[in-house]
């Protein structure tokens, strides 16, 4: 895929609504890491306390 940088082009584009939409979807996704690292250690710590503890193996 090739980008034009023409002129007009450039001058249709309307740069802070981009940047606006830039912003508000790195803060989504912000939001949606740190939402799912509490999930994982919500699920990590669980996991934890119900495994059984097994007793080493004798060798």
């Amino acid at each position: 895929m090739t980008y034009d940088y023409s002129p007009r082009v450039l001058q249709q584009w309307d740069w802070p609504d981009q940047g606006e939409a830039y912003r508000q979807k790195f803060e989504h996704e912000q939001r949606r890491a740190v939402f799912w690292q509490a999930r994982a250690l919500t699920a990590e710590a669980r996991l934890a306390k119900a495994e059984p503890k097994q007793a080493p193996l004798a060798s």
